[in-house]
C-alpha cells in the first residue's frame, strides 16, 4: 500500500509540476504579447509624429507659399496703384496746359479783335474829321 501511496503523490507532484510550468509559460507568452504590443504601439506612435510633423511641415510651407503670393499680388496692386497716378497726373498737367494755351489764344483773338476795332473807329473817325 505504501508503494501506491508514494506513486499516487508522486503523480500530484507531477501533476502540479506540470501545472506550474504551463502556468509559468502562458504567464511568459503573455508578458511577451504584452511586449510585442508596447512596442507595435510606440512604432504607431513614432509613425503617428512622424505623419504629423510631416502633415506640419506641409502646412508651414503652404501658409510661406500663400504669404509670398499675397506679398507679390500686394506688390503688384501697389505698382498699378502708382502708374494710375503718374498717368492722372500727366493727364492733369496736360490738360491745365491746354487750357492755359486756349485761354491764351483766346487773350490773344480778343486782344486782336479789340485793335482791329479801335482801328476800324479810329479809321472811321478819321473819316468823319476829314469831312
Amino acid at each position: 500500500e505504501v508503494p501506491l501511496e508514494n506513486d499516487k503523490q508522486s503523480m500530484k507532484k507531477e501533476k502540479k509540476k506540470q501545472e506550474v510550468k504551463v502556468k509559468r509559460e502562458k504567464e511568459e507568452k503573455r508578458k511577451q504579447e504584452k511586449k510585442e504590443k508596447q512596442g507595435s504601439k510606440k512604432m504607431e506612435k513614432k509613425e503617428v509624429k512622424k505623419i504629423e510633423k510631416e502633415q506640419k511641415e506641409i502646412e508651414k510651407k503652404a501658409k510661406q507659399e500663400t504669404e509670398k503670393m499675397e506679398k507679390m499680388e500686394r506688390k503688384e496692386r501697389k505698382k498699378i496703384e502708382k502708374e494710375k497716378k503718374e498717368i492722372e497726373k500727366k493727364e492733369k498737367q496736360e490738360t491745365k496746359k491746354r487750357e492755359e494755351m486756349e485761354r491764351k489764344e483766346r487773350k490773344k483773338i480778343e486782344k486782336e479783335n479789340n485793335e482791329q476795332e479801335g482801328t476800324t473807329t479810329g479809321k472811321w473817325y478819321s473819316c468823319c474829321f476829314c469831312i
